[in-house]
């Protein structure tokens, strides 16, 4: 968080104008998060379970339709096997206009406006995970939007998110929870002809195209890491792909297998109820694990 101080003289004409910037700056907020991919019963990982509460943090209406959420590059690692593996992605690193995407979904129009500190829950599968497991798998069947691929299950109960990425993930469910350091946005909607690519990297054996996302269209930015060291220690994290001042740090606070989620912290309750959540970009400092709590377990 930043600070200042500052001398006043003693003085009854002096004057001075302070400007006071609160933590924060987007009125639209993750606040819960689950990354993980805990043990089905079958002991197999389970990778369709996650979900993002998004949240109205504002005083007034916010509307979700058209707006933008995308699955931000997390940045790579260096090692024995990939000894350049942070020279490979450089053209995606700590640019100054943006963040890079290859996975970018819009709200649908008819997505219902969020009323001052309301929430919405964004699904990778909109059902009752309960029967695949224990703790940690939640019923999402009521979620407010869902990710959808292929011949995967569509509830109509739930609005389908719009994908306008250049690329589709690999596996059926849309958008899941994958290993590594991750990191999602959301931003207001953009033109995506109009925004920066590159089409293809050195070391991207998928020739996949890359876009930008404005620094100017950012509304939240979230980055997360297993909160285990890797296995081989001569294998090490590159350095963060997102400038500071968009986010500081990662969140190292689950492992891969975790029941919990991540929760962004309570900054204060106001004498009506309403919870004012911190944000001072720094995903380290402003989420803590905590168990799961989509709101929709009867």
């Amino acid at each position: 968080m930043n600070t200042a101080a500052v001398t006043l003289a003693d003085s009854s004409s002096a004057a001075l104008d302070v400007a006071l910037n609160p933590t924060g700056g987007s009125s639209l907020i993750f606040t819960e998060i689950a990354p993980a991919s805990p043990p089905s019963k079958s002991g197999n990982q389970y990778y369709y379970g996650g979900y993002f509460r998004i949240t109205n943090a504002s005083d007034t209406v916010v509307a979700l339709a058209n707006k933008i959420w995308f699955d931000a590059y997390g940045g790579y690692i260096r090692s024995p096997i990939v000894p350049n593996g942070c020279s490979y992605f450089e053209a995606l690193e700590r640019g100054p206009g943006g963040i890079w995407t290859r996975y970018v979904y819009r709200f649908p129009p008819d997505a219902t406006p969020l009323q001052p500190g309301a929430s919405a829950l964004l699904a990778t599968d909109a059902i009752d995970h309960r029967s695949f497991g224990g703790a940690g798998f939640c019923d999402l069947s009521r979620a407010d939007f869902e990710f959808v691929f292929g011949d995967d299950i569509d509830n109509p109960l739930s609005l389908n998110m719009i994908s306008i990425g250049p690329r589709e993930y690999e596996f059926a469910h849309g958008w899941q929870v994958r290993g590594g350091r991750q990191g999602w946005g959301l931003a207001i909607a953009v033109g995506m002809d109009t925004l920066p690519k590159i089409v293809r990297l050195p070391f991207d054996a998928s020739q996949s195209t890359w876009v930008r996302i404005p620094k100017a269209a950012l509304l939240e930015v979230v980055r997360y890491d297993w909160a285990i060291p890797h296995f081989d220690p001569l294998v090490v994290d590159c350095p963060s792909p997102i400038l500071s001042d968009i986010d500081a740090e990662d969140a190292k606070l689950l492992t891969i297998e975790d029941t919990l989620t991540i929760h962004r912290r309570i900054s204060r309750t106001l004498p009506n109820g309403r919870i004012v959540y911190q944000r001072a970009r720094n995903s380290q400092a402003d989420w803590i694990a905590g168990k799961a709590t989509p709101g929709l377990i009867p």
